[in-house]
């Protein structure tokens, strides 16, 4: 696989919610990197690096587009929710699971992040796109500006 970078394609026509795709794909293809340079022995801490950095992006990205789905009154907010909280308890389970096979793991976790960028962004968040209002932008939370 070769790095995937960001064009307009991607985009869901919100530049915060854009920015932090951007973050995601920098975690995707960092993540790529890591595991194709790496040794056996050190699957697990490239999962364990991987399932840290990947939870505290979610808890980000996830309360800024809930909080934003809110305030354009986005229809489908439920669904698109209980998306978000399926993802966090699939990274819980592959978490949990790491340490019995920590390269089928990392490989999982890998393909996991990918199927995320290719079924949730580019089709559930495109959604959100299509149904913005223009209105102004909801804050980040404060642990997402430092």
């Amino acid at each position: 696989m070769i790095d995937i970078e960001w064009d307009n394609s991607l985009s869901v026509g919100n530049d915060e919610i854009d920015r932090q795709h951007q973050m995601w794909l920098k975690i995707l293809n960092r993540t790529h990197e890591r595991i194709m340079t790496g040794k056996a022995h050190g699957m697990l801490q490239i999962g364990q690096d991987t399932l840290k950095e990947m939870k505290e992006y979610c808890a980000m990205h996830f309360e800024f587009e809930e909080k934003y789905m809110a305030q354009i009154n986005f229809e489908d907010t439920r669904r698109h929710t209980q998306r978000h909280v399926a993802f966090l308890e699939r990274l819980n389970q592959i978490e949990t699971e790491l340490r019995q096979n920590p390269h089928a793991l990392v490989t999982e976790l890998f393909r996991t992040m990918g199927n995320w960028l290719i079924n949730h962004i580019m089709n559930e968040d495109m959604q959100i796109g299509f149904a913005q209002l223009p209105v102004s932008r909801p804050s980040l939370p404060q642990s997402a500006t430092h």
